[in-house]
């Protein structure tokens, strides 16, 4: 498939969705019961929506389409994710180092939280920077935050998606695509690969693709020895430990809680190589600039992150 705007050819996929206009939502069935579903999948009826994630008729229907990010809960997360040491100091950290230059790139934050990542990667000098979630609550976070930050209405795009259609987005293709404790919602391995084939579409030959799974259960001892020292709770691993796609859980301090699906690494690592991607896996390690009193070297050792660093090949 070729986009003729910009000379760069897709390769083929199934189905694919040209929003260089404007984004198309997924026409998947409503279910009755939306309070477990995935943060990057809807389950709500077809609507179109502008290019910053506004709907364009009856615009409260896309509002809580996840249980776990309704507006009390985006507004939970803005916290997790602000403030929390484990997302702080942990995954923030090494997140960002895994990120890199990004001076004159065209970047997407995919499920992009609250947008911290976004203004991140706008702070370290991208051209344009476009976060896609299926929550309309937390592209709203994102909204307030960036505005009250001044950031250029020009640089920053939103756009309410579901990461599993297989679309073209609008300002794309991207140098960088990031997705951070997200891919962790894929609830099968035909949803994971449709994920990835979707992020592969979307960058540049020579692009990056960054992404961090978080399993979401532990051993016994580890899974206490968390709770005790850092108030963190995840599922207990059953005896023989978790596979892949099934149920895990987190909740933080704060209040904050989800549920998703346990991904060994090696899943996520053999699907990314299925779709085209190069694969390295990085190591965790503390933020050498925290300052606290928290033993952040035993946090990163026992939260369960697995980070990857994809490319596309040129």
């Amino acid at each position: 498939m070729k986009d003729t705007s910009n000379g760069y050819v897709m390769p083929a996929a199934p189905q694919m969705k040209d929003i260089s206009d404007g984004y198309v939502m997924p026409t998947a069935p409503q279910k009755e019961d939306q309070s477990r579903s995935p943060r990057g999948s809807t389950t709500d009826e077809e609507q179109e929506t502008d290019s910053k994630g506004s709907t364009t008729d009856e615009g409260e229907e896309q509002r809580n389409r996840i249980a776990d990010y309704d507006e009390k809960m985006s507004s939970l997360y803005d916290g997790v994710a602000n403030e929390s040491l484990a997302h702080k100091h942990c995954m923030g950290y090494n997140l960002k180092a895994a990120i890199g230059n990004v001076k004159g790139q065209v970047c997407m934050d995919a499920a992009c939280g609250n947008g911290a990542y976004m203004q991140y990667i706008y702070d370290k000098g991208a051209l344009n920077v476009v976060g896609v979630d299926l929550s309309l609550e937390n592209l709203q976070v994102c909204r307030e935050s960036h505005k009250a930050k001044e950031i250029p209405d020009a640089v920053m795009s939103y756009i309410q998606a579901d990461l599993g259609e297989l679309t073209l987005y609008k300002g794309g293709p991207f140098d960088l695509a990031i997705m951070g404790c997200c891919i962790c919602y894929c609830s099968t391995q035909e949803q994971l690969l449709a994920w990835l084939r979707n992020m592969y579409n979307n960058i540049k030959p020579g692009g990056r693709f960054v992404c961090l799974n978080t399993r979401g259960a532990l051993p016994a001892a580890k899974q206490e020895e968390l709770e005790r020292k850092f108030n963190i709770s995840y599922l207990t691993e059953a005896e023989g430990g978790s596979k892949s796609f099934s149920p895990a859980f987190v909740r933080f301090p704060n209040g904050w809680q989800t549920d998703y699906f346990f991904l060994e690494a090696n899943t996520i690592h053999d699907a990314m190589l299925e779709v085209g991607f190069k694969v390295e896996r990085r190591a965790m390690t503390a933020d050498p600039e925290y300052k606290g009193d928290e033993d952040l070297t035993r946090l990163v050792e026992l939260m369960p992150y697995d980070l990857f660093v994809a490319a596309r090949e040129e």
